[in-house]
């Protein structure tokens, strides 16, 4: 049960960095787009660009630094409150009614508020969650050379099975809209005589 739990940690810690560093990169290529969603926030004109620069440069760094594993239990404290924040500034946004992007991975016409919960919710959970099995286990969870690509295998795996849970729904109904239209387009045109 020990090396059950040292290994989901392992997955969790690993997914969790992995996760970040998306979002620091995609915000880093459009940096603009995330300086109007922390202006939209409240943020003051006049220091909205250093605290966008403040925020990506805190989410890359917390990100590499949960993928190294060095001193893994101050980095699963510090990523638990940089979650935790992320869960009350989504939670503000729909408190308030602010329409702002969620720009949480670059642009998007997402708003911040009950979706990004959606995905924001699940990794602060995930965080902790190997917060929890950290702290009760004799040392933080790690991964020797073998087992990390194994790690980093299940990792990607759960990110994509969260994205397929958070994206299927809305594909699902463009499929089925799609149908709609096409019948509709159908019944409207009419059948097709031929000629000659």
């Amino acid at each position: 049960m020990r090396n059950l739990d040292a290994a989901l940690g392992v997955v969790l810690r690993i997914l969790v960095g992995l996760v970040l560093l998306r979002a620091a990169t995609a915000k880093i290529a459009n940096f603009v787009t995330f300086q109007t969603t922390i202006s939209g926030l409240g943020v003051p004109r006049r220091i909205v660009r250093y605290a966008a620069f403040i925020f990506v440069l805190a989410e890359g760094c917390l990100a590499l630094w949960a993928l190294s594993g060095w001193s893994a239990q101050v980095a699963a404290v510090a990523c638990l409150v940089f979650l935790a924040g992320l869960v009350s500034v989504s939670a503000y946004a729909m408190a308030t009614g602010r329409n702002v992007s969620c720009s949480c991975f670059g642009a998007s016409d997402r708003p911040l508020g009950r979706q990004t919960l959606f995905l924001s919710g699940p990794l602060l959970l995930a965080q902790a969650t190997y917060a929890l099995i950290g702290s009760t286990a004799a040392t933080y969870p790690t991964a020797g050379f073998a087992e990390l690509p194994v790690a980093y295998a299940l990792a990607l795996v759960l990110i994509a099975l969260s994205a397929i849970l958070a994206v299927g729904p809305t594909f699902v109904m463009i499929v089925r809209h799609r149908r709609r239209l096409a019948k509709a387009m159908a019944v409207e045109s009419g059948p097709v005589r031929s000629t000659g």
